[in-house]
């Protein structure tokens, strides 16, 4: 179902690159911007990476 404005979406307890999938799934039922907030730039790159994976994309076109 469709979420309403400000609603937020927790998740919890996420192994691996289930996050990452999760957050792919979750940005393209949405049709709009989906920013994502990582801890630390090495975190963030990992979570970049596997979202490209997840999205079906080479690097080269991600960029």
């Amino acid at each position: 179902p469709a979420r309403k404005p400000g609603e937020r979406r927790t998740w919890q307890h996420l192994q691996g690159a289930a996050q990452a999938l999760a957050l792919v799934t979750a940005a393209r039922a949405h049709p709009g911007i989906t920013l994502i907030l990582s801890a630390s730039a090495k975190s963030a790159a990992t979570l970049a990476n596997e979202c490209v994976f997840f999205r079906g994309e080479t690097e080269a076109e991600a960029e």
